[in-house]
């Protein structure tokens, strides 16, 4: 089996990342022994990075790591695939809305479909997830929209688990501007430009505080994200510059 790098950002996690690392840490020695779990603590704000120094004293494959203001989870993730070392990497959120025992099923979708990426998807007829009819609504809109303006072939690019080739990351992530709404957006649009095959994997995702009013300020935020993506696809060809992979 590959060698695993996860990358998981953090954003004031104190009560819960005690557990996430250990139970995703069991997850990846049912694996693997050779794994790493970066942590990246989204602006030191409170006792979370403390918490896992303590943690990875007691074992070294998780390698926390912070700085001190919020700067959103795509910086996050940008910021810890610098220190990645292993063959194969995957990007799982702290709060595991997504269960980390996953990453088995996305594993063997890499080799079985030769994928470069395996990104999750709720539209996937396997997976079970429950969450309002508006919102699929507007997730059914958006990925519409995103077919049309970006030939981008997948059914869902809003769900946080994707495991990769870490050639995917070594070379997309140096690239990314978004660094909080549309970041999903575009990883998966400068992936699909490199040629990298992307798969579709069926999840489970739990939501623990799914919020019950639609937050349009997000949406907005979103949108205007999005329309920068396809400006700095087509207009200014931003993304076939070269760039330094730290």
């Amino acid at each position: 089996m590959n060698s695993i790098s996860v990358v998981m950002p953090c954003y004031k996690g104190e009560s819960v990342i005690s557990h996430t690392l250990e139970r995703t840490a069991k997850t990846l020695s049912k694996i693997t022994e050779d794994y790493e779990i970066i942590l990246v603590v989204d602006g030191n704000l409170d006792k979370t990075f403390e918490i896992a120094q303590k943690i990875a004293e007691k074992n070294p494959r998780i390698r926390p790591f912070t700085y001190g203001k919020n700067l959103g989870k795509g910086y996050a993730l940008q910021y810890g695939s610098q220190f990645i070392t292993k063959d194969i990497t995957a990007f799982i959120d702290s709060d595991l809305d997504l269960p980390p025992e996953q990453l088995k099923i996305f594993l063997r979708f890499i080799k079985a479909r030769h994928a470069d990426v395996v990104i999750g998807s709720k539209r996937h007829p396997l997976s079970k997830v429950k969450y309002p009819m508006v919102r699929r609504f507007l997730s059914w809109c958006y990925s519409a929209f995103l077919k049309i303006f970006f030939r981008l072939n997948v059914s869902d690019t809003q769900v946080g688990f994707k495991v990769m080739k870490s050639e995917v990351a070594k070379t997309v992530m140096p690239r990314i501007i978004v660094k909080r709404f549309a970041f999903d957006l575009e990883f998966l649009v400068v992936a699909n430009k490199f040629g990298f095959r992307i798969e579709e994997a069926p999840v489970i995702v739990i939501f623990k505080n799914f919020p019950s009013n639609i937050d349009w300020k997000q949406i907005w935020h979103i949108f205007i994200d999005t329309l920068a993506i396809f400006y700095r696809l087509n207009i200014t060809k931003y993304y076939d510059r070269r760039v330094d992979s730290k």
